[in-house]
């Protein structure tokens, strides 16, 4: 949790009580997040993962294989873009994982730079968005390659835990409670579902886990999302710059984040100490959540001046 204390001053020489404004660690003041992520584009994680996300209403980062999209990656089927379209239109979100899979340990130059912007490219013309994040084909790379898949994105995938394969549930639910315990971010990774490299031994341990980890996002405790969206609340929240004013009855707190519009557009959640009555940003309503002794406001990064009314 980042903190930012400031002194309010009534007038010159008068000081009141100093009000505390903090950014919560995770989006809604959620005690951890975790990501679900689904490498090269398996066609059961279309078929089975994706009707099973949408019934929990948990949004996914899948990384795409643009040469394998509508064949196969070593014998297990793969995803047409017709279904990445759909993946990408229900709020998924669609990165890279190289053009053909080559480790970037394996390649230099021009063709280092090809296995990296080939596949923006094609993500691009199929489905309209430039991939935000990048994962690195079998963890491997280079000072040289990081460099370049960074270019332009938010993050790549630098850590992550494996949740399938010999995984179960009693594990999972632990995974889940250690993340929840310790504050932290974890980023799960799969890639078969039923077949292909380290599939679950049974689909049923997978669901039940997305079932506890909704439940746990409805008490609060866990925000679920995308690879691209945690990855940018946390450079926007080590980044943030702010200014508050108390003006009779009101706060103004001017906020600011030095960092690409274009890329970073995560909302950041407030906590505000005390009872907020009423909340805007550039004149725009805010939603206020009142919980005993403070307040949480849901701001955009650079959309301006935030009044408060106490």
């Amino acid at each position: 949790m980042k903190k930012l204390f400031f002194i309010l001053l009534l007038a010159v020489g008068q000081q009141i009580n100093a009000q505390e404004v903090t950014v919560a660690r995770w989006l809604g003041n959620a005690r951890a997040a975790v990501s679900y992520t689904f490498d090269d584009g398996l066609m059961d994680q279309y078929t089975l993962a994706f009707p099973e996300l949408q019934k929990r209403g948990i949004h996914a980062t899948f990384h795409i294989i643009g040469s394998k999209v509508g064949g196969d990656h070593k014998g297990t089927p793969c995803m047409t873009w017709e279904q990445i379209r759909q993946l990408h239109q229900s709020g998924h979100e669609i990165s890279s994982h190289g053009y053909r899979h080559i480790g970037l340990n394996k390649l230099s130059g021009e063709a280092l730079r090809y296995e990296i912007e080939h596949n923006d490219t094609l993500i691009y013309n199929e489905i309209g968005i430039y991939p935000r994040t990048y994962c690195f084909p079998g963890g491997q790379k280079t000072p040289e390659g990081v460099t370049l898949a960074l270019q332009g994105r938010i993050r790549a995938r630098m850590f992550q835990t494996s949740i399938g394969s010999k995984r179960d549930s009693l594990w999972l639910s632990g995974w889940l409670r250690r993340l929840i315990k310790n504050q932290e971010w974890g980023v799960g990774m799969t890639h078969g579902i039923l077949v292909g490299y380290d599939h679950f031994t049974d689909a049923n341990i997978f669901w039940q886990h997305l079932d506890e980890a909704a439940s746990l996002r409805k008490e609060g405790k866990l925000w679920i999302a995308p690879l691209a969206e945690v990855a940018a609340y946390q450079a926007e929240s080590d980044t943030l710059q702010m200014k508050v004013k108390r003006k009779k009855e009101k706060l103004v707190v001017t906020a600011k984040v030095a960092l690409d519009k274009q890329l970073y557009r995560q909302p950041l959640t407030l906590i505000i100490e005390g009872t907020i009555k009423e909340a805007r940003q550039d004149h725009r309503p805010l939603m206020v959540i009142r919980r005993e002794g403070y307040s949480l406001i849901d701001i955009q990064p650079h959309g301006g001046t935030i009044t408060m009314r106490l």
